[in-house]
């Protein structure tokens, strides 16, 4: 019984025996995430070797888009490694401030908290007077984008389109083609495809 309790102390993974996130690790993810004012909190890193190492450097190998668990390869002066990190992400978000009904528009009835971003899920980044519920939803509720829809102007016709860049804006006119409920896509003379909101009869488009 001896021999068996050492073998499994001997075996067993890091994260069983002690379970420090090293601090580069927390400051390398804390902004790490693709969605706009996010912030990651790494709750648990486990190393997959049992070398020691105190890692000054990591790499992301997939993109953090809510809470869950990442892999992540580190390098320390001497030594690298694989490892997992599980982490919470904490974003501002629209939520609803009251029941809203199907149809209603969402200017006015929502507002911007912070809360948890589970994977899988897709929040709503901004909402104008041509946005309108897709489906009744309850007070205090994240709004995704499957909860509203966007005006749609008709497919194949042509319209005026903003482009936005910081405060620089340039006007353009494209074709309107298929696109998701929540948003206007348009094609450019050029090929480029471009989605937006409409605003004023308009696509308006965030250019990064």
């Amino acid at each position: 019984m001896k021999c068996a309790l050492i073998l499994a102390f001997v075996f067993a993974p890091l994260s069983a025996i002690g379970n420090d996130v090293p601090v580069s690790v927390s400051t390398q993810l804390a902004s790490a995430a693709e969605i706009t004012g996010a912030k990651v909190v790494v709750t648990r890193f486990t190393p997959q070797s049992r070398v020691a190492c105190d890692p000054d450097r990591v790499e992301l190998k997939q993109r953090i888009e809510g809470s869950g668990r990442v892999a992540l390869r580190y390098f320390g002066k001497s030594c690298d490694g694989w490892a997992w990190a599980d982490v919470q992400v904490f974003a501002p978000v629209l939520v609803t401030n009251r029941a809203v009904k199907s149809g209603e528009v969402m200017t006015d009835v929502v507002k911007t908290a912070e809360r948890e971003l589970r994977r899988g899920h897709q929040p709503v980044a901004l909402v104008n007077d041509e946005t309108t519920a897709a489906r009744g939803i309850p007070a205090g509720t994240v709004v995704e984008k499957s909860d509203v829809r966007q005006a749609q102007p008709k497919l194949g016709s042509t319209i005026g389109i903003t482009l936005v860049a910081g405060a620089i804006q340039i006007e353009d006119t494209g074709r309107v083609v298929p696109c998701s409920p929540d948003r206007v896509c348009v094609l450019l003379p050029s090929g480029k495809r471009l989605d937006g909101q409409m605003k004023n009869g308009r696509v308006w488009v965030e250019v990064n």
